[in-house]
């Protein structure tokens, strides 16, 4: 995503270049370890910094990174969970956080198109929705949980999308094996549908898992019914649709 920024002071004017962002997203199960904290570790603080944007789930515990701007949602008394967004400092003028106490499991962050200099504001949603195998609670409240998440964040899409783009990534524990997330012989010619519908275009989509969860189907309601596309399987760097967690 080739996007333009521009910034000022009272003393001089620094003129537009043109930078590609880049976006990171990445469920680091805990911030610290027995070993000591992540971010002391020089390996894992410089896969973050070749980012200008990283998503961070099952943080457990605020996160602060020099030279980055972080907003942190942590679940009220759990040791578990926890997401961060940080962004680099010279960019976090640009971006405006949303946090939501009632829902912990996700956060959202707005890049402003006048900063970007984009056609519309971007709104990047990091989630994190606990597994189906749980500790913190039974099997069937877990599930209602995560159910409950992902029906939240996808009713925020849609009102996101009358407001913008929207860039959709975290670790939802869903599995959608090969599908495509797409509906299947789409098109607007045959039934009246609202003047701004964009019939979905066909496009293969790979993946080296073949397996389908519960939470797999809730989320691929979420991608057709926002008309979002799954980058994992069909862009360049993940043609083969790697396993995104091993």
């Amino acid at each position: 995503m080739t996007m333009t920024n521009k910034t000022k002071s009272n003393k001089s004017r620094i003129s537009t270049t043109k930078q590609n962002l880049k976006f990171l997203s990445w469920n680091i199960q805990a911030s610290s370890t027995t070993e000591g904290n992540k971010f002391s570790i020089k390996e894992f603080k410089k896969i973050i910094i070749e980012h200008d944007f990283a998503c961070l789930q099952e943080v457990r515990e605020e996160v602060h990174l020099p030279g980055y701007s972080t907003v942190t949602s942590l679940r009220e008394g759990s040791r578990s969970g926890g997401v961060t967004i940080l962004v680099k400092k010279d960019l976090s003028q640009g971006v405006e956080f949303i946090k939501n106490k009632e829902w912990p499991d996700y956060l959202i962050c707005r890049l402003k198109r006048d900063f970007f200099r984009l056609d519309n504001d971007i709104f990047l949603v990091n989630v994190y929705a606990r597994p189906h195998n749980s500790t913190d609670q039974s099997q069937q409240s877990v599930l209602q949980s995560g159910k409950e998440v992902i029906k939240k964040v996808e009713e925020d899409i849609n009102d996101l999308r009358e407001l913008g783009e929207v860039i959709l990534c975290g670790d939802l524990n869903a599995r959608i094996g090969n599908r495509t997330g797409m509906v299947q012989y789409d098109s607007d010619q045959f039934v009246p549908m609202p003047e701004d519908y964009s019939p979905d275009e066909a496009s293969p989509r790979f993946s080296q898992d073949t397996t389908c969860n519960t939470y797999g189907t809730y989320f691929l309601n979420l991608v057709k019914n926002n008309q979002l596309t799954i980058l994992n399987g069909r862009t360049l760097g993940d043609m083969t649709g790697n396993y995104t967690s091993i």
